[in-house]
């Protein structure tokens, strides 16, 4: 019963990440749109491109969304200072001119996920005994951003994974660019 319980909880926990998702596909369009424009990525040591979708995506899941989530473990793509204190809000190197259209995304998009993130306390009984306190979560923020880069945003995706017992057990992967924004999320034990 306790695993049917769980797994009800993780389809709902899901679908809580897909709104979270729909809150920031206009900050992460904004920020594609404007990059040509503006002096918004990066390339990394490696020769693989940061943008800050990039940082900012990954601050607002990990410390607007799951702010009070108590994961088992947390592996995220990106090791970069993020400051959404206050203005100008900064992403490692790059600093958010304030009143920017980016930076007026960014107050609306923490501002929707620090909803969600309520939703998703109750949901997980505070975080200390529910299904994400489990789990280990998984977040590449954009998937794809040497596209992202080169202006290909249909192939970028936010990819958001959840395990437990050293298993795969549920994940997001949502398409944020395209106008119409598409997704797939699913549990492995939906049967």
């Amino acid at each position: 019963e306790a695993t049917r319980n769980e797994d009800a909880q993780m389809s709902d926990v899901l679908m809580i990440v897909k709104k979270a998702c729909d809150s920031l596909s206009p900050l992460v369009r904004c920020i594609y749109d404007k990059q040509s424009s503006e002096d918004l990525s990066t390339q990394k040591a490696d020769l693989s491109y940061f943008t800050i979708a990039d940082g900012l995506v990954q601050e607002l899941i990990l410390r607007y969304l799951f702010k009070t989530v108590k994961f088992k473990a947390v592996v995220a793509e990106e090791d970069v200072a993020v400051d959404l204190q206050k203005q100008p809000f900064s992403v490692g190197q790059f600093k958010i001119p304030e009143n920017s259209e980016i930076a007026t995304g960014i107050q609306k998009a923490c501002a929707a996920l620090e909803s969600y993130s309520k939703e998703l306390e109750m949901l997980d009984k505070g975080g200390t005994n529910g299904v994400l306190a489990k789990s280990t979560l998984f977040l590449d923020p954009i998937d794809g951003t040497k596209e992202f880069v080169q202006k290909k945003g249909e192939c970028c995706t936010i990819c958001i994974g959840f395990s437990r017992d050293g298993k795969a057990d549920a994940g997001l992967v949502y398409r944020p660019i395209p106008p119409t924004t598409t997704w797939a999320a699913g549990c492995s034990r939906e049967g």
